[in-house]
């Protein structure tokens, strides 16, 4: 019986939760409190060494029935 109960109560809470994630994206809160903030610190992006692919295509082997 409990858990009934419990798993309902966890359901709900879940898209509650869902719900106020989704709306505060939409409405963009987050976003206000973090443009407005004065500690925010632009971090140079990391640049790593450059990379060459090299590579051959292998041509596929056709086979086909013969009929005899």
């Amino acid at each position: 019986m409990i858990d009934r109960i419990f798993l309902a109560a966890l359901t709900f809470c879940f898209l509650i939760g869902g719900t106020l994630a989704i709306g505060s994206a939409f409405f963009g809160i987050e976003a206000r409190r973090a443009a407005s903030a004065s500690e925010i610190v632009k971090a140079p992006a990391p640049a790593g060494d450059r990379v060459v692919v090299v590579g051959k295509r292998i041509v596929p082997v056709a086979k086909s029935a013969r009929a005899s």
